[in-house]
C-alpha cells in the first residue's frame, strides 16, 4: 500500500479540507458505470475520488473495521496491535518462518500465522472463509487488517474501487460489501500523519452503556455442592424469598451438570440431514495445529466423548476440519467446518425470530427471565444414516456426532421451528 501524491492535495490544509468535505451527491453520466453498478449503488460516495476501499467484517465473531482491501498483496495481514485486541496472544500462532517485501524492497518478518473465520455481507447473503492471516509487529497504525488475494479469491470478490464495493456469490445471491469513503480517507490521513478524526465526529464508537442493575449469586442449598442461579440486585427482601422459594419448589426441573442431561427423544425431535441425491461426498485435507492447540483439542473430544455427543468412526466418507476460534477471556472454543457438507443439503427457509422483535415482546413484562441454552443443540439427536457425515479429524483419529453440532446449515430453523 502507497499513500501520498496528489491525491486528496498534496498540503496539509488541502488534506484537511479533503477529509471534512460534505458528501456530494455526484452521479456518473448513464452509461459509463452501467455494467458493473447502479446509480443506487453509487450514493453516499463523493466524486471524483482515488479512495481505497476500506470495509468492515466479522473476523472470528468479532467484527473489524478499517480493513483494507489490497488486491496488489499476496498475502493476508492481521497487525500484533489488531491481534491483542481481540483477546489473543503470541502463543495462539502458528510458527511461520516468511519474510515480506515492501516499497523499495524493505522486509518485515512475520511473527506466525493464524487461521480465523471471515464472514461478508448481510443476512441471507453471507459468505464465510477461513483465512490464514500472517501477524505482523509494525507500526503501521492505519489499518487493523489487509485483506490480499488468497482471501478475495476465496471469497470469490469482485471489486470496484470506483463504487468503493466488493461483490461476491452466495447460495442465496449476489453478496455485497460496501466500503466507507469516511475511513478510507481518515486512514489516509492517519497514515500520512497529518491529522485524527475529532472527537465525537459521526462515525464516533467511544462510550459504554452501564447495565440497568447488576446481578448476584443466589443459592439454592443441595447436598455435596451447591447450587447457585443469578438474580438481579434490585429485588427487595420479600420478592428474592418468595423467588428463592419457587425455585425450591422446582429444582427437580433443572439439571446442574452436564452428565444430568438427557437429550429429548427421538420420537418427539430429531435433526436429518437431507444430502441431496447424487453429492459427491468431500475429505477435507487435514489441517495441522501446534501441541498447544492439539491439546485443546483433545480435551474438548474427551469431553464431548464423555458425554456421548460424539463417538470414533472408520472410514467415512465425509470428513471435515476442526477449527479453533478465539472466545473472549482468552479461550478457545473448538468448532467444525461444516462447509462443504452444508453445501450439499437444501436449505430449511423457515424464518429465524429477529431480535428487535423478541427485544419488543418483553415491553410491559414485570419480570424478566433468561435461559442460557448453550447445549440445546446437543440435547437433539441426529438421524443415524447422517451421524458419519459429520466426520472431523483431530490429531488422534477421526470422530462423528450422535446429537446436532453447532455449524449445520438447519440447526437454526430446527430449534426455531420446534
Amino acid at each position: 500500500m502507497i499513500e501520498g501524491g496528489e491525491t486528496g492535495g498534496s498540503s496539509r490544509a488541502a488534506r484537511k479540507r479533503h477529509f471534512t468535505t460534505e458528501e456530494l451527491f455526484h452521479f456518473i453520466p448513464g452509461g459509463q458505470a452501467q455494467k458493473h453498478v447502479s446509480d443506487k449503488g453509487q450514493r453516499g460516495i463523493n466524486y471524483p475520488h482515488e479512495e481505497a476501499l476500506v470495509v468492515s467484517v466479522v473476523v472470528s465473531n468479532i467484527e473489524v473495521r478499517r480493513i483494507l482491501v489490497d488486491s496488489g498483496s499476496s498475502v493476508d495481514i492481521l497487525f500484533e496491535a489488531t491481534f491483542q485486541k481481540m483477546g489473543m496472544k503470541r502463543e495462539d500462532l502458528t510458527p511461520k518462518e516468511t519474510t515480506l517485501m515492501g516499497f523499495e524492497g524493505s522486509t518485515t518478518r512475520a511473527l506466525g500465522e493464524i487461521t480465523l473465520p471471515v464472514s461478508l455481507g448481510e443476512e441471507p447473503r453471507i459468505k464465510t472463509v477461513m483465512v490464514r492471516f500472517l501477524v505482523v509487529d509494525t507500526s503501521y497504525p492505519s489499518y487493523n487488517i489487509i485483506l490480499g488475494r488468497p482471501a478475495l479469491n476465496a471469497i470469490e470478490a469482485v471489486i470496484s474501487t470506483l463504487c468503493l464495493k466488493m461483490k461476491f456469490p452466495t447460495e442465496y445471491g449476489i453478496g455485497e460489501v460496501r466500503g466507507s469513503q469516511w475511513s478510507a480517507r481518515e486512514c489516509r490521513c492517519h497514515a500520512l500523519g497529518k491529522i485524527q478524526k475529532e472527537e465525537g465526529s459521526p462515525t464516533s464508537t467511544e462510550g459504554k452503556i452501564n447495565p440497568v442493575n447488576t446481578i448476584k449469586n443466589l443459592s439454592l442449598g443441595g447436598k455435596g455442592k451447591e447450587k447457585y442461579v443469578q438474580i438481579g440486585t434490585n429485588l427487595s427482601p420479600g420478592e428474592e424469598d418468595e423467588l428463592k422459594k419457587l425455585l425450591k419448589n422446582w429444582e427437580g426441573v433443572f439439571e446442574w451438570e452436564e452428565g444430568e442431561i438427557m437429550g429429548i427423544s427421538e420420537s418427539i425431535i430429531r435433526h436429518e440431514l437431507h444430502v441431496r441425491e447424487g453429492a459427491k461426498p468431500v475429505r477435507q485435507k487435514n489441517r495441522h495445529f501446534g501441541n498447544e492447540r492439539n491439546q485443546i483439542i483433545q480435551e474438548e473430544v474427551q469431553r464431548l466423548l464423555s458425554l456421548g455427543y460424539v463417538r470414533e468412526v472408520q472410514y467415512p466418507e465425509w470428513i471435515s476440519n476442526v477449527v479453533l476460534v478465539p472466545k473472549i477471556g482468552g479461550k478457545w472454543r473448538m468448532c467444525v467446518d461444516f462447509t462443504d457438507l452444508n453445501k450439499a443439503c437444501p436449505k430449511d427457509s423457515y424464518p429465524l425470530p429477529r431480535i428487535d422483535l423478541l427485544v419488543d415482546s418483553t415491553s410491559g413484562c414485570e419480570r424478566l427471565s433468561m435461559l442460557d441454552a448453550y447445549q440445546g443443540y446437543n440435547q437433539i439427536k441426529l438421524a443415524k444414516e447422517d451421524q458419519e457425515k459429520t466426520s472431523f479429524i483431530t490429531e488422534r483419529g477421526l470422530y462423528c456426532y450422535n446429537v446436532m453440532p453447532f455449524g449445520l446449515k438447519n440447526a437454526g430453523p430446527l430449534t426455531s421451528g420446534w
